[in-house]
């Protein structure tokens, strides 16, 4: 483990931070990439840049202070006091960059899903990167492991599950996943809509369903506090999560509609009840007399009132 990677009297690089740094400049480099292809202004591609990554770190460290609220209080100032990148949730990271972009395209009237799409390259590559210094630092530990590639942790004189490695490593092969699907999602005839156009926002929400499901299934590995049927506080608002997105899916795909199969089901239509067929009735011989009288009288009344008029 090489928490520090290098010290000149008091100024100390950490591992961890310089992975942090290196994963941001490149998480940057790509979003300035794809929004100057969809001719966007340099000055609005670095605001949505640093301001985006840095609404995602506030919403992070609020998701862990929130959850561990009795270690914090109501003391807002140790609230932000971020002693170790450990004392933050990527769930939140995510929540505060959505709550940014929403607010960003509303008031510049984008397509947010446009947005977002064209940002998930960049945040996978600081996931990839950050975790990787995770595991450089040894600050994430895992669950003693005998398996060929635990490693060893100086300070417990044990051997641990890599989470930082397996998390980089994952979140590597879903970043080309990533790549893969923002070229070819269009063809998808399941996804495309009645007029057969595909709707933007697959590749975020393909993105948070692996990106859940990855952190869901980790978690297990980690030395976590259980609360409900061996799922931490965590791994319980990942699930909901997880589930909360299979409708949205499914609306972005414009084959479902939410509102409409809730409204079906506050409001079900009745039944229509069996029309009988309609059967004519032949006019009994009594009527056609009296019909055909009444005909004859006014016959006579009208030939009776021309007569008087000459």
């Amino acid at each position: 483990m090489i928490p520090v990677l290098a010290s000149i009297g008091f100024i100390s690089v950490s591992t961890l931070g310089l992975m942090s740094f290196v994963g941001f400049m490149w998480a940057v480099f790509l979003i300035w990439k794809k929004f100057k292809q969809e001719h966007f202004d340099d000055e609005q591609i670095f605001d949505l840049a640093f301001l985006g990554l840095l609404w995602g770190v506030v919403g992070a460290r609020l998701m862990y202070v929130f959850l561990h609220l009795s270690q914090f209080g109501l003391h807002f100032v140790k609230w932000f006091m971020v002693s170790d990148f450990n004392q933050m949730y990527w769930l939140g990271f995510i929540v505060g960059i959505y709550w940014f972009v929403v607010i960003s395209a509303k008031k510049n009237k984008w397509q947010k899903y446009e947005i977002l799409d064209w940002l998930v390259p960049g945040i996978l590559m600081a996931q990839v990167w950050v975790n990787f210094g995770h595991f450089l630092a040894g600050d994430i530990l895992g669950k003693i492991s005998k398996m060929p590639w635990a490693v060893y942790h100086p300070n417990l004189q044990q051997k641990l599950h890599p989470i930082g490695l397996y998390l980089a490593l994952l979140f590597l092969l879903e970043y080309f996943l990533v790549i893969w699907l923002e070229k070819h999602y269009r063809l998808f005839t399941w996804y495309q809509d009645k007029r057969g156009t595909a709707r933007p926002g697959f590749v975020w929400i393909a993105f948070l369903l692996v990106n859940f499901l990855i952190q869901f299934f980790i978690s297990f590995f980690t030395n976590k506090s259980d609360v409900f049927l061996y799922l931490s506080w965590y791994q319980i608002i990942l699930f909901i999560s997880i589930l909360s997105l299979i409708p949205i899916f499914l609306e972005r795909s414009g084959r479902w509609s939410f509102i409409d199969w809730w409204q079906s089901l506050l409001n079900p239509e009745e039944e229509e009840p069996i029309r009988k067929p309609m059967v004519l009735k032949s006019k009994k011989p009594e009527q056609r007399t009296k019909n055909s009288l009444t005909k004859k009288k006014r016959r006579f009344v009208r030939a009776k009132v021309g007569t008087t008029l000459k």
